[in-house]
C-alpha cells in the first residue's frame, strides 16, 4: 500500500478530527497506572480505561493477513466514505525498536487505519507520521513517576 493510496481511501476523513482522536486516546492512555506483569494484563487495564471513558473501539481486529492490531477505534467519517476508517492502538511490552516499528509501519499501511498509537513502557523515537499517517507513543511509565 502506498502513501498515495492512502490519500485517495482516506480523503474523506479530515486530519483534525484524526489528530483530535490521536489526542484523546493518549490522555486517556496517560492518566492511569498499569500493571506491567504480562501484555494480556495491561490490554485487559486499557480495556478497562477505555470503557469507563464510553470509547468506541474493536479488540484484536484483523487489519490483514498476520496483522492483529490490539485496539482499533474508529474515527467518524462522511456518509458514504469507504471502508471504515480508524485509529490502530498498539500495545507493547518488548520487543526491539526496529521489530515494533516494522509493525506499527504494516499497520500504518493498510487503507483503514488512518493513525496509530503505540502505547507502551519503552518509549523511543517512533516519527510523528508513518506511511503518510500521524503516529503518537505514549510512555505507560510516566504514570509511576
Amino acid at each position: 500500500m502506498s502513501v498515495t493510496a492512502y490519500t485517495v481511501t482516506a480523503a474523506a476523513i479530515n486530519p483534525e478530527i484524526v489528530s483530535e482522536r490521536l489526542g484523546s486516546i493518549a490522555f486517556m492512555l496517560r492518566g492511569e497506572r498499569y500493571p506491567f506483569g504480562s501484555e494480556i494484563g495491561l490490554q485487559n487495564a486499557i480495556e478497562a480505561t477505555f470503557r469507563r471513558f464510553g470509547l468506541v473501539f474493536e479488540r484484536e481486529k484483523r487489519l490483514g493477513p498476520g496483522d492483529i492490531v490490539d485496539f482499533y477505534v474508529p474515527v467518524l467519517a462522511p456518509p458514504g466514505a469507504a471502508p471504515p476508517h480508524g485509529i490502530a492502538v498498539e500495545v507493547k511490552l518488548h520487543g526491539g525498536r526496529r521489530d515494533v516499528y516494522r509493525q506499527c509501519e504494516r499497520y500504518c499501511l493498510h487503507p483503514d487505519v488512518v493513525g496509530l498509537v503505540l502505547a507502551t513502557v519503552r518509549p523511543g523515537a517512533l516519527p510523528p507520521i508513518i506511511a503518510g499517517k500521524p503516529a503518537r507513543v505514549v510512555d505507560l511509565g510516566r504514570a509511576w513517576l
